[in-house]
């Protein structure tokens, strides 16, 4: 066993000196690694308390946060680094649609960007028998043809937005950083 270890060490011997940096190395990793987590703890809380196992938009909340912070890193340059406007410049639109599309999908506003009529009322109506209602509205039958195709783009509108955003993040994900 000694052989083994001294030959993956080479020429290698832990003197106390070496021991005493690679104490001092733990240490300046554990402080860094805990202060970097209490910053996320605050700068991410509204989304931690938003957060349910049962739910996916938490998934969607803290990766548009956390690609507004790093947006903004990239545009100030000031604490981590500089980039030439050929390649900052692509990475910031790429990176401001992802964060547009997941706000259309918190919002789920596509029935309203494609023009969906919500011009009318839903109310119940008690039926002959006293135990159950039925639902009738106020949609005329030219309300209702609209509505059929405004429905439709948006279904394609959502699917199209899903689609570009894993494309964005799948190209440009890895070079996303600062």
């Amino acid at each position: 066993m000694e052989e083994k270890k001294r030959e993956y060490l080479g020429d290698y011997k832990p003197t106390l000196l070496n021991k005493i940096k690679y104490k001092f190395w733990r240490v300046r990793d554990w402080y860094w690694g805990n202060k970097n987590w209490l910053k996320n703890c605050f700068r991410y809380r509204n989304v931690l308390k938003d957060t349910h196992e049962f739910d996916y938009s938490a998934i969607h909340s803290f990766t548009k946060k956390h690609l507004t912070y790093l947006l903004k890193e990239i545009q100030d340059g000031r604490d981590y680094g500089q980039e030439v406007d050929e390649t900052r410049i692509p990475k910031e639109k790429a990176i401001q649609r992802c964060i547009d599309i997941l706000i259309h999908i918190d919002n789920d506003d596509y029935k309203e960007r494609c023009g969906y009529d919500f011009d009318y009322k839903i109310y119940f109506e008690d039926c002959v028998n006293e135990d159950y209602s039925e639902m009738k509205d106020t949609l005329t039958e030219a309300q209702k043809i609209h509505n059929d195709k405004a429905s439709e783009k948006a279904n394609k509108l959502e699917t199209s937005e899903w689609n570009e955003l894993f494309r964005l993040m799948r190209d440009g994900l890895k070079g996303w950083w600062v």
